[in-house]
């Protein structure tokens, strides 16, 4: 059976739209995945649907890190993931306007460095 799934990422900001087979790409296979990598997941949730999350969200920061359009991002995919195909990506560029530098935490005076 395959599945698509459509993402959206604040407020259309980013989409992502995923085919996965699942004769392909199993729950145990994804079981498999989210148990090595420690993931915070639904523990009640499919943990197909919970892969997918994770992989929108891969392809919206691998996207936005290397400046790839579609094609680009498709054939990472195709090379990462088996199973999983990229239907549709938009792009999403990072703005320096929404960072935010929080000066409360920093403690200049007690810079200490370490030698090995």
């Amino acid at each position: 059976m395959k599945k698509i799934y459509y993402f959206n990422y604040d407020y259309y900001k980013a989409k992502v739209r995923l085919l996965i087979d699942t004769s392909v790409f199993t729950q145990e296979h994804a079981q498999a995945i989210l148990d090595f990598l420690m993931l915070e997941y639904d523990k009640n949730g499919d943990p197909i649907d919970e892969i997918a999350k994770e992989y929108a969200l891969d392809a919206i920061w691998f996207g936005a890190k290397t400046n790839h359009h579609l094609e680009g991002i498709k054939q990472y995919f195709k090379e990462t993931y088996e199973g999983i195909d990229l239907l549709f990506f938009s792009s999403f560029k990072f703005n320096d306007q929404d960072l935010e530098l929080n000066n409360e935490y920093l403690e200049l005076e007690k810079i200490e460095l370490i030698q090995e």
